[in-house]
C-alpha cells in the first residue's frame, strides 16, 4: 500500500500553515467587506455534505469542497458520506447564516454557487475541510477562499481527520484505472513521462494510458508544467474513460502535487 503524501509533511510545514491560517483569518476580519454585501437565509434542508435548500427553495452548492455522495436513488453512499452531511446539519441548526457569492453566481445545474458564513463570521465551507469531512474542490474562477481551503485541508490530512482516515482517500497507483477502472474521485500516483500541448490546452501523461488535462484557461493556475516533468505526482480527481485512454482534468495547482516538493 501506497504510504499517504499528508504524513510526510513535517512539523515545521504544519506550523507554517496554522501561522498562515491564523493570519488569513485576521486580515480577512479587518478588510473583508463581503460582510456588508451577505444574504441571510434559512436553511430548511440538509441533501448532502455540500448542497443545501434554502427556505425560498433554492439550492445552494457550497462553493470550494466536494463532500462524500449520498446515493439518493438506493445505492451506495461513498464513505464518509452521512458523517458529512449530520456534521452539516448540527452545524445549521438553530443559527442564523448568511450567503456569500464568489465570480460566479450559479452552476450549470441552476444551482446556486455560495459559501455558508454563521453569525460569528466563521465560513462553513472551510470548517467541513477542517475536520476532515469534505476535499478541496476548486472551480476557477470562484477562487475567493481557495488558500484558507487548501491550508484547512493540508492540516485535515496531517490529522487524518474524517475521510483522510479511510481506505477509499487513501493514494493509489495511477495503473489501478487501468486495472480496475475505478470511479469516482480519487488520489492517483505516478510519473509524468509527457507533456502535449495544443490550442485548447494541455495533457500531462502518466505513462502510455492516462493524462491529466488542463484547459487552455485553466493554465494560469499551474505553475510551469515542465517542472512536473518526470517526476513522481500526484493528481486529484474524477478520472473517465475517453476511447482507449483514462483521463483527469485537473482545473487548479491544488489538485497536482509535485511529490517531490
Amino acid at each position: 500500500m501506497l504510504s499517504n503524501y499528508a504524513n510526510k509533511i513535517g512539523a515545521t510545514l504544519k506550523i507554517r500553515l496554522l501561522l498562515t491560517t491564523v493570519i488569513l483569518c485576521l486580515f480577512g476580519f479587518y478588510i473583508n467587506d463581503d460582510a456588508k454585501t451577505r444574504e441571510p437565509v434559512e436553511v430548511v434542508r440538509v441533501i448532502d455534505g455540500d448542497t443545501v435548500v434554502l427556505a425560498d427553495d433554492r439550492h445552494v452548492r457550497l462553493l470550494g469542497i466536494n463532500a462524500p455522495e449520498i446515493s439518493h436513488q438506493g445505492g451506495v453512499n461513498e464513505a464518509g458520506a452521512i458523517k458529512a452531511k449530520e456534521v452539516l446539519e448540527s452545524l445549521l441548526a438553530n443559527t442564523p447564516h448568511f450567503l456569500e457569492s464568489d465570480k460566479e453566481s450559479f452552476d450549470h445545474y441552476g444551482r446556486t454557487l455560495a459559501y455558508l458564513i454563521n453569525e460569528e463570521g466563521s465560513n462553513i465551507n472551510v470548517e467541513l475541510v477542517k475536520r476532515g469531512l469534505a476535499t478541496v474542490s476548486l472551480y476557477p474562477p470562484n477562487l475567493k477562499y481557495s488558500q484558507r481551503l487548501i491550508n484547512a485541508q493540508q492540516l485535515a490530512e496531517i490529522e487524518g481527520l474524517g475521510i483522510w482516515g479511510l481506505p477509499s482517500y487513501e493514494l493509489v497507483s495511477i495503473n489501478v484505472l487501468a486495472q480496475t477502472k475505478k470511479k469516482g474521485w480519487g488520489r492517483f500516483r505516478g510519473e509524468v513521462t509527457k507533456i502535449d500541448v495544443n490550442k485548447k490546452g494541455v495533457k500531462v501523461w502518466m505513462g502510455e494510458d492516462v493524462y491529466i488535462w488542463i484547459k487552455q484557461s485553466n493554465l494560469r493556475y499551474f505553475s510551469d508544467l515542465d517542472d512536473y516533468f518526470q517526476q513522481p505526482v500526484e493528481v486529484r480527481g474524477w478520472p473517465r474513460k475517453w476511447g482507449k485512454y483514462w483521463s483527469i482534468q485537473a482545473r487548479h495547482s491544488s489538485q497536482l502535487i509535485n511529490l517531490e516538493d
